[in-house]
C-alpha cells in the first residue's frame, strides 16, 4: 500500500477507536446508573402497598395461559413461560423499582426476544398501577379488585403493545445493539479505507510521467542502466527480459538493450508521457543456453577425449580436463577412461536443464602414475 493509503488507514483507524471509546464510556455510565437504580430501596409508600402490588402481579399472570410460574420479590417480578410446543420453557423479569418508587415505569429482561408476552404483561401491569395511583391508591391492604389488573384483549397470545419510551430493553438486546454499533463502525472504516485508497490510485493514474529518453537511445545501453533511469523518472512496473539470443562468440553484447516496450509500444520520444504504473519491459541480449549431451554416469569408463568433444559440440565453451594419476597396470581400469563429469561442480546435473555456455565443465579421467608430472 502507498504512503497516502497508510495515512488514510491511520486517520480512519484513530476515528474508529475514538468512536468505540465514546461508546464504551456511554455504556459504562449507563451500567453504573442501572446498578444505582436497582440498588435503591423500594418503600411501597406511593399509594400502593407491597401486598396490593404482589396480588395484582399474580392475578394478571393468570390471564396469560403460557405463564406457568410467577415469583414477586419486592418490585421485581420473575415469570416462567412455556414454549408454544410445551416442550421447553424460558423466563422474563420485570423490575418496577423506579429509583425507590412504584410509578408504573419498568425495566424488562427476557430470554426469548421473539416473544411479545413479557412486554404485553409489563404494559398491562403498568396501566393498572397508574390507574390505581390516579384513583387515590390504597391504605396498605391487599386489594382483590381488578382495578389495575385489566383483562387484556387476547392477552395470552403474543401481541404487540404500543411502544414505551421509558422501558429499557433486555440485556441481550443491549449487547446486540452494542455489537451492531461495532460492526457498523468497522464496515464504515473498511468502506472509507477502500474509497480513500481507490481515489488515491485514481489520482496517481491520472498523473502522467515523462519518459525522459527515446526508444532509439535505449538500444545498445546496459539493461540495468535503462531500468534505473525509468525508476528515477517514477515508473514502478519495470521488468528486464533476457532474449537468450547470443552465441558464445558474441558474449561481449550480453546485457545490452535491444528494445523497450511501454504498454506494448516500442517507439517513444523523450517527451512521451505514460501513467506511472505502465507495464515496461526492457529486452536485452543474453547468451543462448545449452544442454548437456551426456550424464556423468553414462560418461564413466568412456575415453575422456570423446566426452570433451561431445560437450564442446553441444556449445560448452569452458571444458576442463582433470587427470587422476592412479593406474599401475591399466588392466581393471583403462587408461584415459572417465571417472566423472561435473557442471559447475555438480555431477548430478540434469540433461533436461539448460546451462550457460560458459558454465565450467570438468572431466576427470584415470591415467598411469608414471604420467604424473615430476616435481
Amino acid at each position: 500500500m502507498s504512503l497516502m493509503g497508510w495515512i488514510a488507514v491511520g486517520i480512519a483507524g484513530k476515528w474508529v477507536l475514538n468512536k468505540l471509546s465514546e461508546a464504551n464510556e456511554e455504556d459504562r455510565l449507563r451500567r453504573e446508573q442501572e446498578e444505582k437504580r436497582k440498588n435503591t430501596s423500594c418503600s411501597f409508600q406511593d399509594g400502593i402497598s407491597y401486598e396490593s402490588f404482589q396480588g395484582a402481579a399474580k392475578k394478571l399472570a393468570k390471564r396469560f395461559d403460557r405463564i406457568s410460574h410467577i415469583d414477586v420479590n419486592g418490585p421485581v417480578i420473575s415469570c416462567t413461560v412455556d414454549s408454544r410446543s410445551g416442550i421447553s420453557e424460558w423466563e422474563f423479569t420485570v423490575d418496577y423499582n423506579d429509583w425507590g418508587h412504584i410509578t408504573g415505569s419498568y425495566w424488562l429482561w427476557q430470554e426469548n426476544d421473539d416473544s411479545s408476552i413479557p412486554e404485553a404483561y409489563a404494559e398491562k401491569l403498568k396501566a393498572g398501577i397508574q390507574e390505581h395511583l390516579l384513583s387515590g391508591g390504597d391504605d396498605g391492604e391487599a386489594d382483590d379488585s381488578d382495578s389495575y389488573c385489566y383483562e387484556p384483549q387476547e392477552a395470552h397470545k403474543d401481541v404487540h403493545p404500543s411502544s414505551n419510551d421509558s422501558v429499557l430493553r433486555s440485556r441481550t438486546s443491549e449487547n446486540k445493539s452494542s455489537g451492531a454499533v461495532t460492526v457498523v463502525l468497522l464496515v464504515l472504516l473498511a468502506v472509507g479505507l477502500a474509497f480513500s485508497y481507490f481515489k488515491y490510485q485514481e489520482l496517481q493514474k491520472s498523473k502522467l510521467t515523462v519518459i525522459g529518453i527515446s526508444s532509439e537511445e535505449c538500444v545498445g545501453q546496459r539493461a540495468e542502466s535503462i531500468s534505473a533511469k525509468l525508476k528515477e523518472a517514477g515508473f514502478t512496473r519495470i521488468s528486464e527480459c533476457a532474449l537468450e539470443d547470443l552465441p558464445y562468440s558474441e558474449k561481449w553484447k550480453e546485457g545490452t538493450v535491444t528494445s523497450v516496450s511501454i504498454n506494448g509500444n516500442v517507439e517513444f520520444s523523450p517527451s512521451s508521457k505514460y501513467p506511472y504504473d505502465s507495464k515496461i519491459e526492457v529486452f536485452y541480449h543474453s547468451l543462448s543456453l545449452v544442454l548437456a549431451p551426456i550424464t556423468s554416469k553414462e560418461a564413466k569408463g568412456k575415453d575422456y577425449s570423446e566426452i570433451v568433444s561431445q560437450f564442446e559440440n553441444s556449445g560448452f565453451a569452458s571444458v576442463r580436463i582433470c587427470p587422476i594419476y592412479d593406474l599401475v597396470t591399466g588392466w581393471v581400469t583403462k587408461d584415459l577412461s572417465v571417472e566423472n563429469v561435473t557442471i559447475d561442480g555438480n555431477d548430478k546435473y540434469d540433461l533436461n536443464a539448460s546451462y550457460r555456455p560458459d558454465a565450467e565443465v570438468t572431466i576427470s579421467y584415470h591415467t598411469f602414475k608414471s604420467n604424473a608430472p615430476k616435481n
